[in-house]
């Protein structure tokens, strides 16, 4: 799918701005380059919340997980353009799945995980996915078989369910990944290129003001949000990133990119809570994270939990959505000397 004028894709690439990359070339670079590092790391209480071990991948074996799911999906009926929405926990296999469609030239269009049959039948109406990706239930709501009984336009649903207990009239995708062959996808990638100025991503606006959005962007741009965040945040090669918001929004994928532009690490955080963020910085030895001005403003009052929790390895921090104020921003330079840096204005 096509949205930007040709003579602009021209211009711009013309000018040095765009280029030949896409957003699977980022991974296949890094599984072939660093196949032993660590990639991709579970919410350390993942278990609390869907049930699940957390798991820690590397890049190889990240690579070998998207291409199982690439096959997946294949092998059901979906192919290149197609647009796919998921509503999923910020957990490995939402990358997996994100990365997946990337790799065989799918758009995907995800929701948060409290959108109910109202949210979700709108933006249905407006995108009409061939296939919705979710899990069986979630925090004691049935999400597959919400997603079943939405407004499908006269099309047969198919909805894909991670983490078992799939029920009847859905794909359970953990079985299906198991026996899927990762050479269809390596196959279908050769044989469907994919152009930089496609579009990868619907993602939807908040609704504050009127309806959500849907707002589309192309690998270009993400190869572009990529090397911004990089060079905004002087990232460096192999660092490990905490992400704490769901792969929903430009946020996230603008921690997943420069996670891929430097083949780091990245560590997974769901549902916010601000000990579990200030435990896994500690632990996982995080370099960078993003936060709202509010989040940084609560971690400055904390002074009793700041006396046990050692942030010498954080060098900078991304925020936005709202104005910072001077004080925070001074105040994580004095205190810890990390920089704070403001990526998206109010």
């Amino acid at each position: 799918m096509f949205l930007t004028p040709k003579e602009r894709v021209k211009e711009y690439t013309d000018k040095g701005w765009w280029g030949d990359l896409v957003v699977d070339d980022l991974l296949q670079r890094n599984r072939e380059a660093k196949p032993d590092q660590m990639a991709l790391v579970d919410p350390s209480n993942r278990d609390t919340f869907d049930g699940c071990k957390p798991r820690r991948l590397t890049w190889a074996e990240l690579g070998e997980e998207v291409d199982r799911m690439a096959a997946t999906f294949l092998e059901n009926g979906l192919v290149k353009d197609d647009i796919i929405t998921y509503q999923l926990p910020n957990t490995i296999e939402t990358v997996i799945v994100a990365l997946a469609a990337a790799r065989i030239g799918l758009i995907i269009s995800p929701v948060v995980m409290p959108y109910r049959k109202h949210e979700l039948d709108y933006i249905l109406g407006i995108v009409e996915p061939k296939a919705i990706v979710t899990v069986a239930t979630f925090a004691k709501h049935d999400h597959a078989k919400m997603a079943l009984e939405l407004d499908w336009h006269g099309k047969e649903p198919k909805v894909f369910v991670l983490g078992g207990n799939a029920p009847e009239g859905t794909i359970d995708t953990d079985k299906a990944v198991i026996d899927a062959d990762p050479e269809k996808a390596v196959a279908y990638r050769a044989e469907n290129p994919i152009d930089p100025a496609e579009v990868f991503t619907i993602f939807w606006t908040s609704g504050t003001e009127a309806r959500p959005k849907g707002v589309p962007r192309d690998h270009n741009l993400w190869i572009v949000n990529a090397k911004m965040v990089t060079e905004l945040a002087d990232l460096r090669e192999g660092e490990t990133l905490l992400n704490p918001f769901p792969l929903v929004n430009i946020a996230s994928l603008g921690m997943v990119m420069p996670w891929l532009w430097r083949c780091g690490t990245m560590v997974l955080h769901h549902p916010f809570d601000l000990s579990v963020f200030l435990n896994q910085i500690v632990e996982e030895r995080v370099n960078y994270t993003i936060a709202a001005p509010a989040i940084l403003a609560s971690i400055l009052k904390s002074d009793e939990l700041l006396k046990t929790i050692d942030l010498s390895s954080v060098r900078a921090i991304g925020s936005g959505s709202a104005p910072l104020a001077p004080w925070t921003i001074e105040g994580f330079a004095n205190k810890f000397g990390i920089e704070i840096c403001n990526l998206y204005d109010s």
